[in-house]
């Protein structure tokens, strides 16, 4: 399978569908195993496939890194300092409004 999408390229007719069923074939090729993995990247080096199949590995490193601060971001104790700030912030935005208005002539 690997071998035909290697020396497959698409028209730009059906550009966007042919894309589409690559995709779904990569991720039905890509098994996990670092072995097998490799030999496929070997295989699509240089190809229309093998561009797609990086792409996919390079949005996929981005999503889990993202994912990976994300996750460290919404420790307990960082949640915690986050809504206290947001309180104090909340808070200040509050005694302001309620100093202003009490400057204002009364009807």
């Amino acid at each position: 399978m690997a071998t035909a999408l290697a020396v497959i390229a698409p028209d730009d007719s059906g550009l966007r569908t042919f894309k589409g069923a690559v995709r779904c074939l990569l991720v039905d090729l890509w098994s996990g195993i670092p072995f097998l993995n490799n030999e496929i990247e070997a295989l699509l080096a240089g190809s229309w496939a093998g561009e797609n199949l990086r792409a996919m590995k390079d949005h996929q490193a981005a999503r889990k890194s993202a994912r990976r601060a994300h996750e460290e971001f919404m420790t307990p104790g960082n949640v915690e300092q986050w809504r206290e700030q947001k309180k104090r912030l909340k808070l200040g935005r509050l005694s302001w409004r309620a100093g202003r208005c009490s400057r204002l002539p009364r009807v």
